[in-house]
């Protein structure tokens, strides 16, 4: 179960260097001409008190970016900065964020790219080091350390000393860079704990995993323990900050005894917390929980033997999986409530049926749209229309919205989000509001139910079991109807529970829809094809492109994204197209090379400007020209423009290289003009992410294939085309081939769900038996695996005894194999070595590294010529 912990710290003149050197592990940068006697003297204090950096091990990687012309290295940047700052001033802001333990050191990386790029985007200088240092509970404890500089590298070439100038608004050229004081507001520490949140389960549900982080507090989730975490303080003086050290150490010793004792004395508070974000949990992150929530180890053995013992603990027969027997209680009961819709028969309506002939007389549904707008009107409890962005769900939610109140029914239109709630009242035109603020005017009274209310949940599917239910008991209670709308392929809720898909699988067929018309493939077989996906069907899906010669394998992934746009590249320019991409990485690339295709064929002209954007609830940047094509990413009425519109840069004017007006013309001949300060929803629109691809319909589909997409993924991946569609693979993402890359892309993603589980029958026994004296499952464990480490250490010293020259002959374990090769790495980083590992099918490898092939193979090195390469080599 993955915990959210990110601190923000702010660096003072004379710290840059020092603590850039601190998270990096390296002390060798001494800058003469940066750094006066003083500070040289506070940093070698600085690294006796950390013993010289004698942890070097923890290191993974650190990366920098952003730096001015004159910076050649990172420790040139924050040496500079010690020395010029203003003596007041700020040299950095740092973000220190606890990683996900459930990803993998790759997965960690592309991770914390991301949170750069959405944090500071291409004009703030920065670095971070990933680190993995061991944890108190035995377990690793991966995070990075994130710092950057305030300053803005607006393109003005300064010198170092110039750089940290104070700004000159009139005339910036003379000045130094910019602050950006948003960076030193509240609203900013706000702000970044939403977007860590965000940025993580976004990649984790990529990913297709069903663990998410959330940003809210104990109190905010109505957890009655005290938080844990808070930001750590600095001083100069050694004696001053052993004092707070100590004081620290005491205040969290103090918490942990205040949170064990209330877990002790109430269990359910544990059992609150581990079903907050997920329906079920295990015994290891159960006793997890305990060990960081207790202060010694009498009171962790209370603590875990009353949260045991509880009435309120159950477990799944099955699969032996805890839950919360409110938890367990919230999800039959959703599926109860559902069930007693399925059977509740209401009258029907003789006025609203005639005021749905003459809706749909005056509107141009296609027979998707009609269908779902009779299941939202017919006279059932629950219906539910499951469809992505783009297939007409506002339209048909306007005409469902204008029947019931042309028929006196109050239309209440709520959803989990408040910009959700807000783009519903704007789309739609029916008052909307978050779902605990519906729930708290029904409590307090201000909202009455009836017989003639109906409810729209706007993306049901980001809704919790919890609030699910909710919203049905409230309509059952007051015999009112409720109307869901959600979207398979968004994100999975937050909160505990896969609540709206649960609806679907137990729901009536005969009150339910589905819109996939932006699937309008000209084709028969790939209409087929789209069915197939729908369903999750991948492999027949794919195999009927497959017999069509629509996929293209290549060795290597670059390789393969360098033949996609060639590809998009010389396809008719009469055609609409787009390529798409797993990653917002992938896909940065193929606009890159995209617009160095368009750059030299002169179809982009003038000058690139910069261009600050709104990516999903982000900021980030993109160059733009004259000729360049764009997305619209959010519906504007006053532009007369929706989520999919294209346009063509055709003017933009701006300052310092910003863009700030530009004019663009519509793929409809419509031009259309505004400023980035009133719209700023675009995107290029050669390249875009699977996910931003709902709502576009082309001619042409580019796709290139990554082995962590999952079936919805390549549902929406391979459903945007008209005519036709051409799929990218390589050897390097897929070893197997295309069979690998079906039965990989195969997986679903799917967030667990207990009410539907049978619970163990005695339970009461079970529990007994796992009632503990002595905290061994967490204090034993180094014991138990001694054995195994010894032999661990004995391999180890012989491997790297071993001359370079000769490859080392010793067999491991499969048990042992991966601990040695990360030990070995972890001794390379330890002597200096820069180590860069990639992935390469299941295995991790690095320069330098022995390999053994496990098959013949063969190498084509000329016309006439080839290598042969037989196993063992």
């Amino acid at each position: 179960m993955a915990i959210y912990n990110l601190e923000v710290k702010t660096g003072l003149k004379g710290n840059g260097l020092r603590h850039a050197q601190y998270i990096e592990r390296d002390d060798t940068y001494l800058p003469i001409d940066s750094v006066t006697d003083e500070s040289t003297e506070r940093h070698d204090e600085y690294i006796t008190r950390q013993n010289k950096y004698a942890h070097k091990s923890d290191l993974i990687e650190t990366r920098s970016g952003n730096m001015p012309k004159w910076a050649e290295k990172a420790d040139d940047f924050w040496a500079a900065a010690d020395k010029y700052e203003r003596e007041n001033g700020r040299t950095y802001r740092e973000l220190e964020v606890s990683l996900p333990r459930e990803l993998t050191e790759e997965q960690h990386i592309e991770l914390i790219e991301r949170l750069v790029k959405n944090t500071v985007g291409n004009r703030h200088a920065y670095t971070w080091a990933y680190h993995c240092p061991m944890a108190a509970d035995g377990e690793k404890n991966p995070h990075v350390h994130f710092m950057f500089t305030e300053r803005e590298n607006d393109g003005i070439e300064r010198s170092k000393e110039q750089f940290f100038r104070r700004y000159n608004p009139k005339y910036p050229e003379i000045g130094g860079a910019k602050k950006n004081r948003f960076f030193n507001s509240r609203l900013f520490i706000h702000a970044i704990r939403k977007e860590w949140a965000a940025t993580a389960n976004y990649y984790m549900e990529e990913l297709g995993l069903h663990i998410r982080i959330d940003e809210r507090s104990y109190k905010e989730r109505e957890i009655n323990l005290i938080s844990q975490h808070w930001q750590k303080q600095f001083f100069s003086n050694t004696e001053t900050q052993k004092s707070y050290d100590f004081a620290t150490s005491e205040r969290l010793s103090e918490i942990r005894r205040i949170n064990g004792q209330r877990i002790i004395e109430n269990p359910e508070i544990a059992l609150k917390a581990l079903t907050s974000k997920q329906s079920y949990f295990t015994k290891k992150e159960l006793e997890k929980f305990i060990f960081t929530h207790t202060d010694s180890e009498q009171q962790y053995l209370e603590a875990y033997n009353a949260v045991l013992m509880s009435e309120q603990l159950q477990q799944t027969a099955k699969d032996g999986f805890y839950t919360s027997f409110e938890m367990y209680a919230t999800e039959v009961e959703l599926l109860n409530c559902i069930a007693r819709a399925n059977k509740t028969i209401v009258a029907g309506n003789r006025d609203l049926e005639e005021t749905r002939k003459q809706v749909i007389a005056k509107r141009t549904f296609n027979p998707e749209q009609e269908t779902a707008f009779k299941v939202l009107t017919s006279d059932s409890v629950v219906s539910s229309v499951n469809g992505a962005a783009g297939t007409g769900k506002s339209y048909v939610l306007g005409a469902v919205n204008e029947v019931y109140q042309q028929n006196g029914y109050a239309v209440y239109g709520v959803a989990l989000q408040s910009k959700t709630a807000d783009n519903m009242q704007q789309d739609i035109g029916v008052k909307s509001s978050t779902i605990s603020r519906f729930l708290m005017g029904i409590e307090n009274g201000n909202i009455r139910l009836d017989h003639k209310s109906v409810i729209i949940l706007d993306e049901a599917g980001m809704v919790g079991s919890r609030d699910m239910l909710a919203l049905l008991s409230a309509v059952e209670s007051n015999h009112a109807k409720i109307r869901m709308v959600g979207d398979s392929f968004q994100l999975s809720a937050v909160s505990a529970g896969n609540a709206f898909a649960k609806v679907q699988e137990h729901l009536s067929n005969d009150y339910q829809a589905s819109l996939s018309q932006i699937m309008r493939q000209k084709s028969a077989e790939m209409r087929e094809a789209s069915i197939a996906l729908s369903k999750h069907d991948v492999k027949s899906g794919m195999d009927i492109y497959w017999n069509l010669d629509k996929f293209n394998r290549y060795e290597m992934q670059q390789s393969a994204a360098r033949h996609l746009v060639a590809d998009w590249y010389q396809t008719e320019k009469s055609l609409s197209k787009v390529m798409l991409a797993y990653t917002n990485k992938d896909v940065a690339k193929l606009n890159q090379q995209a617009r160095t295709l368009l750059r030299d064929d002169g179809t982009l002209l003038g000058k690139d400007y910069t261009a600050f954007v709104k990516h999903g609830e982000r900021t980030a940047t993109i160059d733009l020209a004259v000729g360049d094509k764009i997305i619209f990413r959010e519906n504007n009425r006053e532009l007369g423009v929706f989520n999919g519109s294209i346009g063509t840069v055709s003017f933009l004017s701006g300052y310092n290289n910003e863009a700030e007006q530009i004019t663009v013309t519509l793929d409809s001949g419509r031009v259309i003009e505004f400023g980035l300060n009133d719209y700023n929803s675009i995107q290029h629109g050669y390249a875009s992410t699977i996910h931003s691809s709902q709502g576009i319909t082309v001619d042409n589909a580019y796709l290139l294939t990554s082995r962590n997409m999952n079936a919805n993924l390549v549902y929406v991946g391979m459903t945007r085309h008209r005519q036709d569609l051409q799929i990218y693979y390589s050897a390097e993402e897929f070893e197997g081939g295309y069979h690998e890359m079906v039965n990989t892309l195969s997986k679903g993603q799917q967030k667990e769900f207990v009410g539907d589980k049978s619970l163990i029958e005695d339970v009461e026994a079970a529990k007994i038996s796992q009632l503990i004296n002595r905290r061994e499952t967490l204090a034993d464990k180094a014991g138990a695996n001694l054995k195994f480490e010894n032999a661990i250490d004995r391999q180890l010293s012989e491997l790297l005894s071993v001359e370079k020259s000769k490859p080392y002959d010793r067999l491991a374990t499969t048990q042992a194999l991966p601990t040695l090769v990360d030990l070995y790495r972890t001794s390379q980083r330890e002597q200096g070595q820069h180590i860069q590992s990639y992935k390469l099918g299941s295995i991790s490898i690095a320069a330098g590294d022995y390999l053994t092939l496990q098959q013949d193979f063969e190498l084509k090195t000329g016309l006439f010529k080839k290598l042969s390469i037989t196993a063992g080599t």
